[in-house]
């Protein structure tokens, strides 16, 4: 997924991580920073730290099957819709 992401926004992929106790104590600061700064519409919160973490993988194979569902997007689609919107909100 953030190889797809990378590739839409053209930039290169992630190629290595931090720790997450690093990135939380980080963001802990920012969101201090922005709280004092009355900054209040900033995107990642530590509580993001968490979601990022677990798989989310999900398929729509039983819905497919069961209700004939078809997608209205792909998944690469959907995600360069998503950083459209991201884009006309100035959140990216």
């Amino acid at each position: 997924m953030f190889t797809i992401i990378a590739n839409l926004l053209d930039v290169p992929p992630p190629t290595r991580s931090i720790p997450l106790s690093l990135a939380k104590m980080y963001l802990s600061f920012i969101q201090w920073s922005n709280k004092r700064k009355e900054i209040d519409d900033f995107v990642m919160h530590t509580s993001l730290i968490d979601t990022m973490k677990t798989n989310r993988a999900y398929t729509n194979a039983k819905a497919k099957k069961i209700l004939g569902f078809t997608p209205r997007y792909s998944f690469k689609d959907g995600i360069k819709k998503t950083i459209e919107w991201y884009k006309e909100k100035n959140l990216l």
